[in-house]
């Protein structure tokens, strides 16, 4: 009797630790945040109430269930069968993806034989939820939106003049449509078209040296030849039009209060320019005397033929047609309901046609051929206010050809959207 109490009592602890081993999982492991890049990701496993220095060996199969794809959204790292005596982890790589908008599961099972007999099995669920980064860059979209919530504005100015004695002289305008993402909420890529017609102003500069013959008085033996340098300053009016495809470089938010971005631009340009050049200012640095004779007459010397300018005020204009092609950064700042803030900055080569577009000819001596293709460079800077909906706007935009040739537009007036007389 004793001898069958002892068999039973071994009988019984060798068979509880098999039936009462478990696996458990940690829960933590179950869910994990995307990134846009490659990650690892750990599941933990504990094998309870096994007996010291007997293995279990695991299994991990996949369900297939889930709505993550394996081998696109992640792979299984962990071998198909592994000896472990009381803890185990499970490897998951998971793919990167930015895009990825709602949460996806991996439905995998826990398989485990100890001592050759198939422990209970567990079946559980990673969940992989979307990059946080992109619901981030959403929100920061979203409130960045404000630089760009005016896709449609009209800008009607006066041109400030800082040259001349009439402040404000000419009508500035320019229509633009801004679509600062052609693919979607979050895709960088963006375009700006419009038309425009501004006045570029230039302050006196130095156009050459010229010659002219002039009658002394009372004198009909002699007749002066002076040479004197010539100043003029310049008017640009111009017509254009403009595709500027844009590529969001970084946007920046402070919550709802402000936004940043900073774009690098390229820019196809093509300019229709009115030149008008005043000969203002002349200044005297020669003055020989010569003797008419039967070869060289008072009309020959006197002829408009001749090599000669009229050293009074006179007004010549030019008109071309240019191309542009640059490239360089923009920065467009908005403080909420406060202003709105654009920069930019171009450089490239321009290429000028027909130059023999002038309505009045220009003197003799003078207005030499320039060349077709420059180095061009435009730099340019608008503020407007947010605080109505008229959007009080002034902006000066610097214009010209390297080295010189530089016109500065100023104007003052309203940017007009219609959007904004839309919003509460």
């Amino acid at each position: 009797m004793k001898a069958l109490l002892i068999f039973t009592g071994f009988l019984i602890t060798s068979l509880v630790p098999a039936s009462a081993q478990t696996l458990l999982l940690t829960k933590n492991d179950l869910s994990l945040t995307r990134s846009d890049k490659p990650q690892f990701h750990s599941v933990h496993l504990a094998v309870k109430n096994i007996r010291a220095g007997q293995p279990v060996y695991l299994s991990v199969i996949e369900g297939n269930s889930g709505t993550a794809q394996r081998g696109i959204d992640y792979i299984l790292e962990s071998p198909y069968r592994k000896a472990i005596t009381d803890t185990a982890i499970i490897n998951f790589f998971i793919a990167p993806e930015k895009n990825q908008n709602k949460a996806k599961t991996i439905i995998f099972k826990i398989q485990a034989v100890y001592q050759g007999e198939n422990l209970p099995g567990i079946t559980d669920t990673l969940t992989i939820n979307p990059f946080k980064a992109d619901i981030a860059e959403s929100s920061k979209m979203r409130v960045l939106a404000d630089i760009d919530s005016a896709r449609f504005t009209i800008l009607t100015a006066g041109s400030l003049n800082f040259f001349g004695n009439q402040l404000f002289s000419k009508y500035v305008g320019q229509l633009d449509v801004r679509l600062p993402s052609l693919l979607g909420r979050n895709r960088r890529l963006g375009i700006n078209v419009g038309v425009f017609t501004k006045n570029f102003y230039a302050d006196s500069v130095y156009t050459g040296v010229g010659t002219f013959n002039v009658q002394k008085p009372g004198d009909d033996l002699y007749y002066a030849r002076k040479t004197y340098k010539r100043y003029a300053k310049n008017v640009f009016s111009v017509l254009g039009a403009y595709a500027n495809p844009t590529y969001l470089l970084t946007g920046v938010d402070d919550g709802k209060k402000s936004s940043l971005r900073i774009y690098g631009v390229l820019s196809v340009e093509v300019l229709a320019t009115s030149i008008k050049t005043t000969y203002n200012s002349f200044k005297l640095t020669d003055s020989t005397d010569h003797l008419y004779d039967s070869k060289f007459t008072k009309n020959d010397a006197l002829a408009p033929s001749n090599p000669r300018i009229n050293p009074l005020n006179s007004v010549v204009t030019q008109r071309y047609i240019t191309g542009y092609l640059g490239a360089g950064p923009q920065l467009i700042y908005h403080q909420n309901n406060l202003l709105n803030l654009n920069l930019l900055f171009l450089a490239g080569r321009s290429v000028t046609g027909d130059e023999n577009m002038s309505t009045t000819p220009p003197p003799n001596n003078y207005n030499p051929k320039t060349a077709t293709r420059k180095f061009f460079y435009l730099a340019k800077g608008v503020i407007t206010e947010k605080v109505t909906k008229l959007n009080a706007t002034i902006g000066v935009e610097v214009r010209g050809f390297y080295p010189n040739n530089t016109g500065i537009a100023a104007y003052l007036g309203f940017l007009l959207s219609p959007a904004d007389f839309f919003k509460k």
